[in-house]
């Protein structure tokens, strides 16, 4: 006999968001076929709708709302869905707090299912396609370090504990106004999204382009070293018969 774990955060989203007695049966019927969500399960859709007694579009409107509060995440394959709040969430929480614990986690293995099932999606987004080590995202701080990252830990542990702290700050900050509070940030960024990418490199690539400090201008250095050393006089005077870099000057100066 399998045993369904209702944690007090999924039974919240349940009751907060008001799902009808349709909605109510569909969800019921998932977590009864896939009470672990540790791997997609392949759903035939006539025999749900068979069972909860519903219509395609009142079925379709379910699933949508379910994945829209982060209770299953659907797969267009045929039907493929996995239980966002199963008994593995709580094995990962588990993992984590006792490191010792050698096993990789559910999370890690459900990533490797996926990417196997998914070797030929072709289809990237403009965000995936951001190389680390591009010449604008160079600078010194830790988010502009090359990187040849295989998975979200490596990025964790690639991390000083101070831009660590920053990045997840940054994403805590991101994610604020989603509809369903982000319970752990960690194993959210860990997962992928349902377009089979990795949550982790999305959001690393805006944190370091939001991050990125401007090049120097050489010759605004050298400016400034006159200015430092001989005063306005010493800026403006040795140009004064050139009226270009006279503005230029200028205008660096004054703004």
């Amino acid at each position: 006999m399998t045993f369904y774990q209702l944690t007090p955060e999924t039974g919240k989203t349940l009751i907060k968001n008001e799902l009808t007695a349709a909605e109510w049966r569909v969800w019921i019927y998932l977590v009864c076929l896939d009470p672990w969500g540790n791997e997609y399960k392949d759903l035939n859709s006539l025999e749900i709708m068979s069972e909860c007694k519903v219509s395609k579009t009142t079925l379709w409107r379910a699933m949508s709302k379910l994945q829209d509060l982060g209770l299953f995440d659907f797969q267009d394959q045929g039907f493929h869905f996995k239980n966002e709040t199963g008994v593995s969430k709580m094995k990962q929480e588990f993992q984590k707090r006792n490191r010792n614990f050698k096993n990789e986690t559910e999370i890690s293995k459900m990533k490797q299912k996926f990417q196997k099932r998914n070797r030929n999606f072709k289809n990237e987004t403009e965000i995936s396609k951001m190389k680390f080590s591009s010449p604008e995202m160079q600078t010194e701080s830790d988010s502009d370090k090359p990187l040849d990252l295989l998975d979200y830990k490596d990025l964790i542990r690639s991390l000083s504990e101070e831009e660590r702290e920053k990045f997840l700050n940054f994403v805590k900050e991101e994610t604020k106004n989603f509809p369903t509070p982000i319970c752990d940030i960690n194993a959210w960024l860990a997962a992928t999204t349902a377009a089979g990418e990795n949550r982790w490199e999305i959001y690393w690539a805006n944190y370091s382009n939001r991050t990125q400090k401007p090049k120097e201008n050489p010759q605004h250095l050298e400016w400034q070293r006159i200015l430092d050393e001989e005063g306005d006089n010493g800026l403006f005077l040795p140009v004064q018969d050139n009226p270009q870099e006279y503005q230029a000057r200028y205008k660096w100066r004054f703004g």
